[in-house]
């Protein structure tokens, strides 16, 4: 397998924000190019089913006599799926295919992937990136003897769930040696863990549950920014014995999450007064307005919907809903670079996920956790394109991970 460009401009052109219909014209067999193209041309070599390409075969798109995409290998219902050899102007991507989105895994570890459809009812987007589609998902990757326990990643904002196992490579390969059933659910685009979003959860768990049986008492949750958001509140509903959940998580884990949304909502708004860095503005004015959506207004004037909804609250002295995790393992992964944030965020501490992080620690173990920890990873950030950014899911350290994760299933009875 060989990647010789950068991935992130595959993953950017075939997240569906503008698409083509193309069609071929000597076998009418169709196929859906990720960008627009009114002028490109398709071939496709293989069978079609239901005017889809179906099976091996060669498929290139052209624009005018210049070839500008080649896909050879397998495919299903139009989309790449299965190993193949994948090239266009910027990329060559050679490997594991699946619903059209490329797994940076060699045929050894791809075998074991499956994805498990749950329902096509998506209708209020928590899971976005994915075109018009409303399909809610999830991925297993099966360990190869019996099961010892699971490992379940949540994705951050906008993030795929195949990026999950992109960014996570050396992680998915030691859960895999170690015999954990690795679990991606889709879903990255919610504000909370709100009723929509339980549901899916819920039942996405009890289908894995009930195809993998695995001991549902060592599943260990962990997640990216929203990602880890969504396993730190999942984790806290199990504990506060509310029956919500179908599982209480033999350990928990975050990558840069924010904690306490009454702090995010002002921090994003400082954000937009700044008025200095794009990314950042658009993300803020983005989640400004689902907030006010779904929890009514300013946390000023809705506080106790902001703190229901919080992992951590420093304005509550029982620190909110992280009570309930003084007795559960917990880390936080933080690289609180505060020279990166100056200089190409104009962020200080007041802006920083580290203010929450630290604070909820800090407050879990004056409540007598002995398990919970803050992980000070300084300069570990990077991006999958070999960027320098401290929001990163490379904080995590995998070899350390998984001995911290098989130390607590194994302590679980």
């Amino acid at each position: 397998m060989k990647i010789l460009l950068s991935l992130i401009c595959f993953f950017l052109i075939t997240s569906g924000f503008s698409q083509t219909l193309l069609t071929d014209s000597t076998s009418g067999c169709k196929y859906w190019l990720p960008w627009n193209c009114d002028i490109c041309t398709l071939n496709w070599t293989g069978n079609c089913l239901d005017s889809l390409p179906n099976g091996n075969g060669v498929l290139t798109v052209s624009y005018g006599a210049d070839q500008v995409l080649k896909y050879e290998g397998e495919m299903e219902n139009g989309q790449f799926e299965g190993i193949g050899n994948y090239s266009d102007s910027q990329n060559e991507l050679n490997g594991y295919f699946k619903n059209g989105n490329f797994i940076n895994l060699d045929e050894s570890l791809s075998k074991y992937i499956e994805k498990n459809s749950i329902n096509n009812s998506d209708t209020t987007r928590i899971y976005v990136g994915d075109g018009g589609s409303t399909e809610l998902f999830y991925y297993a990757l099966e360990p190869k003897d019996t099961t010892e326990g699971v490992l379940v990643l949540f994705p951050s904002t906008w993030e795929s769930a195949e990026n999950v196992i992109n960014n996570n490579i050396e992680l998915t390969r030691l859960a895999h040696k170690e015999n954990l059933l690795l679990i991606i659910p889709s879903i990255n685009y919610n504000v909370c863990l709100d009723e929509t979003s339980m549901s899916f959860l819920n039942t996405a768990f009890k289908h894995m549950i009930d195809k993998y049986t695995p001991p549902i008492n060592k599943i260990v949750l962990g997640g990216f920014s929203l990602g880890g958001m969504n396993a730190i509140r999942y984790t806290e509903m199990a504990y506060s014995n509310i029956g919500k959940t179908l599982f209480k998580p033999a350990a928990v884990y975050g990558v840069d999450p924010p904690l306490d949304l009454e702090r995010l909502f002002i921090s994003f708004e400082r954000t937009l007064e700044k008025n200095f860095s794009k990314p950042a503005m658009q993300e803020a004015s983005d989640y400004i307005n689902k907030m006010n959506l779904k929890f009514g207004g300013r946390p000023d004037d809705f506080r106790e919907i902001y703190v229901k909804h919080s992992m951590y609250s420093k304005s509550e002295k029982d620190g909110g809903n992280a009570k309930y995790l003084v007795n559960v393992p917990v880390r936080i992964y933080c690289d609180p670079d505060i020279e990166w944030q100056l200089n190409n965020r104009r962020m200080d501490y007041y802006d920083m996920n580290a203010l929450d992080q630290t604070a909820m620690i800090n407050y879990l173990l004056l409540s007598g956790s002995t398990k919970a920890e803050f992980i000070n990873a300084v300069g570990k950030g990077y991006r999958m394109d070999g960027r320098r950014h401290p929001h990163s899911w490379s904080l995590v350290e995998p070899e350390d991970c998984i001995n911290w994760l098989l130390k607590n299933i194994k302590q679980r009875l």
